[in-house]
C-alpha cells in the first residue's frame, strides 16, 4: 500500500511539474525590457544556464505547512539537447525559532536559497515571482509593534524575510546576489565579544558593485555633460519656484508643524546649489548612458581627472590667507598650514565606507538587496518600523557611565558637526530661505528633493492612536566638491571639523564677538535678575522653536544654536562660560595691563586645551576601552610628559558621515527624565526640558542639574530607547507626540548614503556576515532575532541598529568593533592633523602643558559650580570601589592648575 501511494505521489509531482514548467516559461516571457533593465538584462537575454551537481533532497519545514515548487535548470549538454527540469519541494521561506535550530542540528537547509548554494556551486541566481497564483505567507513572521520573543503569533504583521520565487540558474549574468541566509537559532545565553585592538581600514574600498556590468561610452557622456548641467540648473530653479508658489506645498509653517525642522537649520547655502546641480546632472546621465546605474557612471568618472564638468560650471575653493603666528581661526581655516581649508566650516563631510545610495548618486536607499534578483522592488522596512522592532523601551541602566557622560558626548558631537537640513531660497525674497513642510500635503510636494518624510505604520503603537501617518524629515544640505568632477552626494558640515570648542565660541568671528564682553577677556553672561546670581549664557532672540515667555526668561545665545535643545545643554553651556570667565579673572589679577583681545585668545586657547584633554583622557577610554587606546597604531594614547607627535599636514580631519550619523550618537543613553525634581519630589519628564526657558530659569536649576548629572546612571548602550526619546522628542506643549530619535537617526543615515552594517564591517577589516546566524558571534541573540524579523537579508541592515546591537569590543568600553573602528579613526585624524592641538610642540610651553595634564572634568566642576562639594574623581563613570565619591577639596589638591605659569605667556 505504501508503495502504491508513493507511486501516485511521484506521478502527480511529475505531471504537475511539467504543467508548472510551462507556466513558468510563460511567466518568463511576460517580463518586459523595462522590468529587466534594472537587472542589467535585455528582453532576449538567456535565462538558462548550468548548475553543476545534482540538486539535493530537501526536507519540508513542518511549521510552514506550505510548499512551493522551484524549477532548477540542469546542465545543458554539448549537443544542445536539454534535460527536462526536475522539481523539488522547498520551504516557502526561512523559519525563525526552534525549528530552524532543529533543522540545523539535522544538517538540513533553512531556506531554498541555501539549497542552491549547497550543491557546491555558487551560480548567479535570478529570482522570479510566480504569476497568477496567490502565495501563502509563513505563519511565523515577527510583529514590529511588540517585543520579539521566540515564535511570533499568527496575527502579527511585518515584512517577510524572504518569499518563494521561481529560481532560474543563469550563467554569465553578472548580477550581484545576496548570500544564502541562515536564520538565528532560539537559544539562551550571551555570546562573547570580538577582540580587536587596531583596525585595518580599507582606504581603497571600492564602491558598491554596479547593478550591471556594461561599458559606459565616456565620449558620449563627455559631450552630453554641458547640456546636462544646464538642464540641472533649470530643474533646480523650477523646483525652488514650484515649492514657493504652489499653494498645495506649504512652506515655513509654524514651528509645531514639524519638530524635525527646529534643531539644525540654516540659511540656504550658495555652495549647495552647485551640489544640487551636479547630483541632478549625474542622475540624468546615469539614466541616459547607464540605465540608471550611477555606480557605473561614478566608477568611470573617478578615473577621468578634473575635466569632466564644463569649466564654467565648476565649483572652486576660495583662496585663504593664513597668519601662521595668529590664534586658531573660528571657522577652522589655516589650522593646517599646508592645506588651509582642511577641516573648515561649510565643507563636505567624508566617507569611510562606500555610499549605499539607491542610484549610486544621491537617492536614499529604499529597496532590499534581494530586489536585484527580482522583477520588482522589495522595499526596506521604514525607519519607524525598524525602531519599533528593535526598541521596546526597556529600562536597562548603564553599569559604566553617568548622565554626565551623556551630556559631554552630546557637547562633543555639536562641536564637531552640524548637518543642516536643506532650505531653499524664497522665490519672493531670495535673501531669505524657507523650509518645506513634507507631511499632510499634496504627494507632488513630498516628491521634491528636500522632503524625505518618515512614513508611520497605521497600527503604530503610539502615533497610530492619534491618526498620525507621517513624521517630518528634510534632507541634509549636500556639499559642493571642489573641482570639475562628478561625485556622489555628501552632506555638508556647517561648523568647523576640529575639536576646537566651537559650540562655545562659534564657527564665525561675528558670532564670537556677540558673545564677548570685550573687557578683561570675558564672555557675556545672563543679566536676568530672576537668576539670583546664578551664571548662565546671555539672553538671545527666539530661535529654533524657543520662544521667550517674558523679558526675564529669554532664550539663550551660544556658539552653537543647538544649546537651546534642552536644559542639559543649557547647563553644559553655562559650565563652559563660567570656566572661561574663571580663567579670565585669574589671569587678569596677575596681568591687569593685558589687552582684552590678548587675554581672551589665551583663555580661549586654555579652555579648548582642557576640553581636548578631557576628551582624550576621560571620554575616549570609556567609549573604546583601554586596549584600543593603548595600541600605538591608533595614536590615541596621551603622553604623560613632553610634547606629542608633530602634526601631519597630509591628514584630513574631515568628519566621516559614519561617525556623525551613526557611531557618535548616544541618544540611547538618555532616560525619560533629567535628574531635577519638581515640588512633589518627582523628576520632570524630559519633554518638559525641550526648548523651554521656563525650566532653565527655575531657581537653582542649572547648578542642581550640573551636580546630579554626575550622580545619575545613564541608560544602557543598546537598541532600547527611552519612551520619550522614541516618541516625544521636541514634543510641542499641546501635542501628544514629537519625533522618534531612533527613526530620525536611521533616516538620516539613509539620507547620507551610509554604508550598510555589513559593508562597514568589511571596510574596517572585520568579518563580513553572510547570514543572520553569523551575527550571533558579536551580538545578543535577542537583537539578532529582532534584526531577522524586520530585515529581509543581513546585507540590508542599516549601520545604526547593527552597531547598537554589537557587544563591546574586547569586552570593555561601550561600542562594538564596527563603531570602535569608526570612532578610533576619527579621533586619530583629529589629533594628527591639528597643528593647534594642545600637546603639539610650540602650542604651550612644557610647564604649562604639565598643568593642563592635571585637569579632570571633576576638578573643573568643583571650581565653577557651588553645588559641587564632593564627586567621583571620574564623574562620567559610575561610583565604584575604584571611583568613590570624595571631597572637592581632596580632588583640587591634586588637580588645581598654577595660573602663574599661563600668566607668563602674556609677557
Amino acid at each position: 500500500m505504501k508503495r502504491f501511494v508513493l507511486g501516485l505521489a511521484v506521478a502527480f509531482i511529475y505531471f504537475h511539474g511539467c504543467v508548472y514548467g510551462s507556466e513558468s516559461s510563460r511567466n518568463q516571457q511576460e517580463l518586459s525590457n523595462a522590468q529587466l533593465a534594472p537587472l542589467g538584462l535585455d528582453g532576449d537575454s538567456s535565462l538558462t544556464g548550468s548548475l553543476d551537481g545534482p540538486a539535493r533532497r530537501l526536507t519540508m519545514d513542518s511549521e510552514l505547512e506550505a510548499t512551493e515548487k522551484v524549477r532548477v535548470s540542469r546542465n545543458i549538454s554539448m549537443e544542445g539537447s536539454r534535460k527536462r527540469p526536475s522539481i523539488r519541494y522547498l520551504p516557502l521561506s526561512p523559519s525563525y525559532g526552534k525549528s530552524t535550530h532543529n533543522r540545523a542540528v539535522r544538517g538540513e537547509r533553512s531556506s531554498f536559497i541555501e539549497a542552491i548554494y549547497e550543491t557546491g556551486h555558487e551560480p548567479e541566481v535570478l529570482y522570479r515571482q510566480r504569476r497568477g497564483t496567490e502565495q501563502a505567507k509563513p505563519k511565523n513572521v515577527a510583529k514590529v509593534a511588540r517585543k520579539v520573543k521566540g515564535l511570533a503569533k499568527k496575527k502579527a504583521v511585518a515584512q517577510q524575510a524572504l518569499f518563494s520565487y521561481d529560481v532560474d540558474v543563469a550563467e554569465h549574468l553578472n548580477i550581484p546576489q545576496p548570500a544564502p541566509q541562515q536564520r538565528p537559532t532560539h537559544s539562551d545565553g550571551e555570546p562573547g565579544w570580538e577582540d580587536a585592538t587596531a583596525f585595518d581600514i580599507d582606504w581603497e574600498a571600492a564602491p558598491l558593485p554596479p547593478i550591471m556590468n556594461r561599458p559606459v561610452d565616456w565620449n558620449k557622456v563627455d559631450n552630453a555633460m554641458p547640456r546636462a548641467m544646464q538642464q540641472a540648473r533649470q530643474q533646480f530653479l523650477q523646483q525652488v519656484a514650484g515649492l514657493g508658489s504652489n499653494p498645495q506645498c506649504p512652506v515655513d509653517g509654524p514651528v509645531h508643524h514639524g519638530p524635525g525642522m527646529i534643531w539644525a537649520v540654516s540659511s540656504h547655502s550658495p555652495f549647495s546649489q552647485f551640489a544640487y546641480q551636479r547630483e541632478i546632472a549625474g542622475r540624468q546621465l546615469a539614466h541616459q548612458f547607464a540605465r540608471g546605474d550611477g555606480r557605473s557612471l561614478m566608477a568611470v568618472a573617478q578615473g577621468r581627472g578634473p575635466t569632466l564638468i564644463p569649466e564654467g560650471e565648476c565649483f572652486e575653493d576660495r583662496d585663504v590667507e593664513c597668519d601662521q603666528d595668529g590664534p586658531r581661526t573660528y571657522d577652522g581655516t589655516c589650522v593646517n598650514p599646508e592645506n588651509p581649508l582642511y577641516g573648515s566650516a561649510n565643507t563636505a563631510q567624508s566617507r569611510l565606507g562606500p555610499n549605499s545610495y539607491e542610484d549610486g548618486v544621491g537617492q536614499p536607499r529604499e529597496t532590499s538587496v534581494v530586489s536585484r534578483m527580482m522583477n520588482r522592488a522589495k522595499p526596506l522596512p521604514t525607519a519607524r518600523q525598524v525602531s519599533l522592532a528593535m526598541s521596546q523601551n526597556e529600562d536597562i541602566t548603564s553599569q559604566k557611565v553617568t548622565y554626565m557622560f551623556n551630556q559631554m558626548t552630546q557637547t562633543v558631537a555639536h562641536d564637531l558637526v552640524k548637518s543642516d537640513v536643506q532650505r531653499i531660497p524664497d522665490p519672493k525674497d531670495p535673501s531669505k530661505s524657507i523650509t518645506p513642510t513634507c507631511c499632510n500635503q499634496d504627494p507632488s510636494c513630498q516628491a521634491q528633493d528636500p522632503c524625505y518624510p518618515i512614513m508611520l505604520p497605521q497600527d503604530d503603537r503610539v502615533f497610530g492612536e492619534h491618526g498620525q501617518t507621517c513624521m517630518e524629515f528634510v534632507r541634509t544640505q549636500p556639499a559642493a566638491i571642489s573641482g570639475c568632477r562628478m561625485a556622489d552626494r555628501v552632506p555638508l558640515n556647517s561648523v568647523s571639523h576640529w575639536l576646537d570648542a566651537s559650540m562655545v565660541y562659534g564657527s564665525k568671528e561675528s558670532v564670537t564677538n556677540e558673545l564677548r564682553e570685550h573687557r578683561r577677556g570675558r564672555m557675556r553672561i545672563n543679566n536676568a535678575t530672576i537668576l539670583d546670581g546664578a551664571i548662565m549664557p546671555p539672553g538671545g532672540p527666539n530661535a529654533l522653536g524657543c520662544v521667550a515667555p517674558d523679558d526675564q526668561r529669554k532664550c539663550i545665545k551660544c556658539g552653537d544654536p543647538r544649546c537651546l535643545q534642552h536644559t542639559g545643554m543649557v547647563a553644559m553651556q553655562s559650565f563652559y562660560v563660567r570656566l572661561h570667565n574663571y580663567f579670565s579673572d585669574q589671569l587678569y589679577k596677575l596681568k591687569p595691563r593685558t589687552s582684552d583681545e590678548e587675554l581672551f585668545q589665551l583663555v580661549r586657547k586654555l579652555v579648548t586645551a582642557c576640553y581636548q584633554h578631557i576628551v582624550y583622557d576621560e571620554i575616549l577610554p570609556i567609549i573604546l576601552g583601554e586596549k584600543i587606546i593603548n595600541t600605538p597604531k591608533n595614536k590615541l594614547k596621551l603622553k604623560k610628559s613632553g610634547y606629542g607627535e608633530d602634526c601631519d599636514t597630509d591628514v584630513s580631519p574631515s568628519i566621516n558621515t559614519e561617525f556623525s550619523t551613526a557611531c557618535f550618537r548616544f541618544h540611547t543613553l538618555s532616560d525619560n527624565t533629567l535628574p531635577v525634581e519638581d515640588e512633589h519630589g518627582e523628576e520632570f519628564p524630559l519633554y518638559m526640558h525641550f526648548l523651554n526657558p521656563n525650566m532653565w530659569y527655575k531657581k537653582g536649576m542649572i547648578d542642581t542639574l550640573l551636580r546630579r548629572l554626575a550622580g545619575k546612571r545613564a541608560e544602557g548602550y543598546d537598541n532600547n530607547f527611552a519612551f520619550i526619546e522614541q516618541n516625544q522628542v521636541f514634543k510641542p506643549v499641546n501635542k501628544p507626540t514629537g519625533i522618534d530619535m531612533y527613526a530620525f537617526n536611521l533616516q538620516r543615515g539613509r539620507d547620507h548614503g551610509l554604508a550598510t552594517y555589513s559593508d562597514m564591517r568589511k571596510t574596517c577589516g572585520l568579518s563580513k556576515p553572510r547570514s543572520f546566524k553569523d551575527l550571533e558571534k558579536s551580538m545578543n541573540k535577542g537583537d539578532v532575532q529582532k534584526l531577522a524579523s524586520i530585515y529581509r537579508h543581513v546585507d540590508d541592515i542599516d549601520l545604526y541598529p547593527g552597531a547598537l546591537a554589537e557587544n563591546p569590543v574586547n569586552g570593555e568600553g561601550l561600542l562594538g568593533p564596527t563603531c570602535s573602528c569608526v570612532v578610533a579613526d576619527q579621533f586619530k585624524r583629529l589629533r594628527q592633523a591639528d597643528c593647534h592641538f594642545y600637546d603639539k610642540g610650540g602650542v604651550f610651553p612644557l610647564d604649562a602643558l604639565k598643568e593642563i595634564r592635571k585637569v579632570t572634568l571633576a576638578s573643573l566642576m568643583c571650581i565653577v559650580s557651588p553645588a559641587y562639594e564632593d564627586a567621583q574623581p571620574q564623574i562620567m563613570r559610575v561610583e565604584s570601589e575604584d571611583n568613590q565619591v570624595t571631597s572637592c577639596e581632596a580632588i583640587l589638591t591634586k588637580t588645581t592648575m598654577n595660573m602663574r605659569v599661563f600668566a607668563k605667556m602674556l609677557e
